[in-house]
Parts: C-alpha cells; sequence; structure tokens
C-alpha cells in the first residue's frame, strides 16, 4: 500500500471541508448563506454576456491559449496605462480564477527560490483559505 508523503502529511485540512456542513445546517435552519469559498457570484450575470452567449458564432468552444487571448491582454494594457501601471502584453497571464493565479505565483521560479530559501510569505485577510494549503505544499 503507498505511504502519504511528509508533505502530504504537514498539508492541513481543508478549512472548507470543515465549513460546508455548518453551512448546509444553517441553510437548514432558514440562514442566508454566502458562499465565497467557491467563487460563486450572488448577482445576477449581465445580460449582454448571456446574449453574447445565446450568440456565439462557433461550432467549437476550443480552449483558450494558456496566456490568453493576446487581444485581451493588450486591452488590458490600455486599461492599466490609464492608471499610469506599465506593461506589456507579454507581462499579463490569464487565468480561469483567483486561485489558479496564486497556485501559477507559487509555482514560479523566483517565489519557489524565496519560499525554499526560508523567507517569509506574508498574505492577506480575509482570503481564499485554500491559498494557505498551497502556500505550505
Amino acid at each position: 500500500m503507498p505511504e502519504i508523503s511528509v508533505r502530504g502529511l504537514e498539508m492541513p485540512e481543508s478549512p472548507i471541508r470543515k465549513l460546508a456542513p455548518l453551512a448546509a445546517s444553517a441553510k437548514e435552519r432558514g440562514i442566508k448563506v454566502y458562499h465565497l469559498n467557491i467563487g460563486q457570484p450572488d448577482l445576477p450575470t449581465p445580460q449582454v454576456g448571456l446574449d453574447a452567449l445565446k450568440n456565439v458564432d462557433r461550432n467549437i468552444l476550443e480552449y483558450s491559449p494558456s496566456q490568453g487571448y493576446l487581444s485581451y491582454r493588450q486591452k488590458l494594457v490600455g486599461y492599466y496605462q490609464k492608471y499610469n501601471i506599465n506593461v506589456t502584453a507579454d507581462d499579463i497571464i490569464i487565468t480561469s480564477g483567483g486561485s489558479e493565479a496564486v497556485l501559477l505565483a507559487f509555482m514560479m521560479e523566483e517565489i519557489s527560490l524565496i519560499l525554499s530559501s526560508g523567507y517569509v510569505l506574508s498574505g492577506f485577510t480575509p482570503s481564499a483559505l485554500l491559498y494557505r494549503s498551497m502556500a505550505l505544499s
């Protein structure tokens, strides 16, 4: 039988797994629960977005390029320029969510070297509970 690695044993249990039953219990008691942990929006999707999906003129919805579409990254360059933030499209990576962005940051060589050198990683709170586990892994 395979054994769990030391790193695996040291990884903290997912706080979401502990909170999910509490949220379910609160809902059963009629309490409104906002699931901030899963990125589930509590606002209606803008009609323009829904219309765009209904009217998409494509036969295949393929994966986008791993760094995101160049046209979108170029538009973001223009957006950041309005705030005197100078970046190029090559400086921007589009992710499918915040957790993916944080995980990619942890995997970047510079961050990995810093973390493995014994430096302290500072974060912010509130934040997704998953980020602590990602930082420790």
